[in-house]
């Protein structure tokens, strides 16, 4: 009968702890998940903040923090995580009454991109760890890796010619009475731009930048229609971060520059285009607009590409340089193309003028 008895208190008593657990648990149990840095280049590290609190004084012994991210961010700490199309990253928590726990993950950026956590799963179990009790939130969390810097020298190189041309009329047409700002000195700036009284105070070259009676804008056309039938991932992930480049510079010298292409932006399903300006916001918004880019779909061929150009230069940076596809901007007379090739593989041929073919090393 004592047996009995004793059997039944041990039924009663997992059955009430059970029961209280799965009510209580979740009482005053917050968790959050944010990126240290909202933005960051391709290749830099960055962090994942996750904060549980526990405003109760019930503790829970076993509390695991569940989340999935692109693998594309690689966990440093690659304990409890499994990939497979995605990261499954899990963390456990030990959280007593009315206690906050903050944890910093770190994580490498390897691919640009816009990348978020909308949802967290909250796995608790009782003391007597008979259940697991779940608990799904919602979160959002959003992190916009830009594409790599390149060194401005090889950008530079790169627009050596567009450069002079675009030097040349500014030297024509710069209303020299009406000076409106100064900044730093550029290979595209004539010599005669030079402020050597600002240059003297900072010890570096600082030009005049004159209000212009000329209209010289640059649009940036970028193709990444696919050719070949092979894998292109490489080279076109070189031509947006081209792109990226060649847009900065343009804006840095002052050229309100606007920028196109045929790939897809995974946020609107349409096709990337960024109208002409200038400044620093300018080129945020060009960048973000880079991270969006599904480099694997297009929206319409190459050629099309001609119809976006509303400027006086253009620079269409394509993997493609047959005549087809250069011809169609032959009513432009100042298009420039930059070429990105394989360096391991054949290298294209250069049927035309203003072409520079960029070397890729993949």
């Amino acid at each position: 009968m004592i047996a009995f008895f004793l059997i039944f208190l041990l039924l009663f008593i997992i059955w009430a702890e059970k029961k209280l657990y799965g009510r209580l648990w979740k009482r005053g149990l917050t968790a959050e998940i944010n990126f240290e840095k909202c933005e960051v280049f391709e290749g830099e590290t960055n962090h994942l903040k996750i904060q549980v609190a526990n405003r109760k004084s019930l503790p829970l012994n076993v509390l695991n923090v569940k989340f999935n991210t692109h693998k594309s961010l690689k966990f440093k700490n690659e304990e409890n995580l499994s990939t497979s199309d995605m990261n499954n990253k899990q963390d456990m928590f030990s959280v007593r009454g009315y206690e906050k726990i903050t944890r910093n993950l770190e994580v490498k950026c390897s691919k640009r991109g816009i990348f978020t956590v909308d949802e967290i799963d909250l796995v608790s179990r009782d003391y007597l760890m008979f259940k697991d009790y779940v608990e799904q939130k919602e979160v959002f969390t959003k992190l916009t890796v830009y594409p790599k810097a390149i060194n401005p020298a090889r950008i530079n190189n790169a627009l050596k010619q567009i450069n002079g041309e675009i030097a040349t009329e500014r030297f024509s047409f710069d209303n020299s009475f009406d000076i409106k700002n100064i900044r730093e000195y550029t290979p595209a700036d004539p010599i005669k731009s030079i402020n050597h009284t600002a240059s003297a105070k900072s010890e570096d070259f600082m030009v005049n930048v004159f209000e212009n009676t000329t209209d010289v804008k640059v649009t940036v056309l970028l193709n990444l229609e696919n050719y070949t039938g092979i894998d292109e991932t490489a080279l076109k992930e070189e031509s947006i971060r081209i792109s990226a480049g060649v847009c900065e510079s343009f804006i840095k010298q002052g050229i309100p520059t606007g920028f196109c292409t045929n790939g897809i932006s995974t946020v609107t399903g349409k096709h990337v285009f960024v109208k002409q300006g200038c400044g620093d916001n300018h080129i945020s918004s060009i960048r973000h607009s880079l991270s969006e880019i599904d480099e694997n779909k297009t929206l319409f061929k190459g050629v099309q590409l001609k119809d976006f150009c509303d400027s006086n230069f253009c620079v269409i940076i394509s993997q493609n340089v047959n005549r087809e596809f250069i011809s169609a901007f032959a009513d432009f007379n100042k298009a420039y193309f930059i070429v990105p090739y394989d360096i391991n593989g054949e290298k294209p041929e250069v049927p035309f003028k203003n072409i520079f073919l960029w070397e890729v090393q993949p």
